[in-house]
């Protein structure tokens, strides 16, 4: 066999669950047939210390999937062999490095806690503070007011608040406003949406979105603001509803599944949804849309069913906490999917167990924020 290098040269970001590829099997001036092949991974170019052997392997013959992930931000070298039947084993290929991506790592620390207890608010983040508005306030009933918190100083301030009293509602940014629909009051589920000027600390109401949900999720992208799913006493809607301020008008995309209590998230341009109760044959993975092609897909269902988690974006991979498992078990589980190899890791829990809670990533790191039973703690994950 001949020089079978990989398509990893000097690659940087590489998945810490990568796939490493080689060339075809061939033999040059004859032929064989191949029976096994070998992948060795080493921090060092001498492979001196191995990190991963496969050992010969008849079942990955020149396409080898890593199922242990490798340390994060690290850089290393790979090298594959392959054995002919006839001919026996190859020399080594020509070594190949990358450096694996940064990921989070599981590390939780809790910072100030802020405005008064709550759960399902919807927070968003725009630039290094996280906007939190409304929530359930437990004795206090639905509530609408206002709160930021500024990472960089680690406080909390309060600003006008707006729009009625409202929980399980969502909310995104779009050039320096935030636009937020739906929502529960304790009696009523709500259709009406409003834009928060974070400029003027101004509130202006915008166009119904023509579905009185709640338990929807939320993304913004070129944009417009994409809202999927969400019920109202026990009916569930298949449905990605778009925002557009510019025109101030709503448009309705079908979806493949109905579900409420899913998370989302936006990944280079593709609108990635998980978990969620659902009424469907799809089950509780997760779904991919591509609103360039109107296209949907399916996610890999690494982390099974979990209800209510929240989701961020740090570093172009999808992370997940929280939720409900097994109808009423609140859970502490952080989940890494990477769209680039459709895989799931998980990662060490933390805070405390939780739902109806809120997410959002500052600096590609993530912040979970309030939950279930009125909360007001704030955690950064790393």
């Amino acid at each position: 066999s001949g020089d079978h290098t990989g398509e990893m040269i000097g690659s940087l970001e590489v998945s810490a669950v990568a796939k490493v590829i080689g060339d075809a099997f061939s033999v040059l001036g004859g032929s064989d047939t191949q029976d096994a092949g070998r992948l060795q991974i080493s921090a060092a170019t001498d492979f001196a210390s191995l990190v991963y052997d496969s050992g010969w392997s008849t079942s990955q013959l020149t396409s080898f999937q890593l199922t242990t992930p490798l340390a994060f931000a690290t850089k290393y070298y790979a090298r594959i062999k392959y054995r002919g039947l006839t001919l026996g084993e190859s020399e080594w290929s020509v070594a190949v490095s990358f450096t694996t991506d940064q990921q989070l790592t599981g590390t939780f620390t809790q910072l100030n806690g802020g405005a008064t207890p709550r759960f399902s608010p919807a927070v968003v983040s725009v630039g290094n503070k996280l906007y939190v508005h409304g929530g359930g306030g437990g004795s206090t009933g639905a509530l609408n007011d206002l709160w930021v918190y500024d990472s960089a100083t680690n406080s909390w301030s309060q600003k006008t608040s707006g729009a009625t009293g409202r929980y399980t509602h969502v909310a995104v940014e779009i050039n320096g406003k935030i636009y937020t629909t739906g929502g529960y009051d304790g009696s009523s589920f709500h259709g009406d949406s409003w834009c928060y000027d974070i400029a003027t600390d101004k509130w202006t109401a915008i166009a119904n979105n023509s579905y009185g949900l709640g338990y929807s999720c939320a993304v913004a992208y070129n944009g417009k603001m994409y809202v999927y799913g969400g019920g109202a006493f026990g009916t569930l809607h298949a449905v990605l509803r778009c925002y557009d301020p510019a025109t101030n008008t709503w448009t309705t995309i079908t979806a493949p599944s109905a579900r409420q209590g899913a998370c989302a998230c936006l990944i280079n341009g593709k609108i990635y949804i998980y978990g969620g109760t659902t009424q469907d044959s799809v089950g509780p993975g997760g779904l991919c849309y591509d609103p360039a092609t109107d296209k949907w897909t399916y996610m890999k269902a690494g982390p099974g069913a979990i209800i209510y988690p929240v989701a961020a974006n740090c570093s172009n991979k999808m992370y997940i906490f929280g939720g409900i498992r097994n109808g009423s078990t609140a859970i502490d589980e952080l989940w890494c999917y990477d769209p680039a190899t459709d895989t799931w890791l998980k990662l060490p829990g933390g805070a405390t167990p939780r739902y109806y809670h809120a997410g959002a990533a500052i600096d590609d790191k993530m912040y979970i924020y309030a939950g279930q039973s009125n909360m007001n703690d704030l955690w950064r994950i790393t």
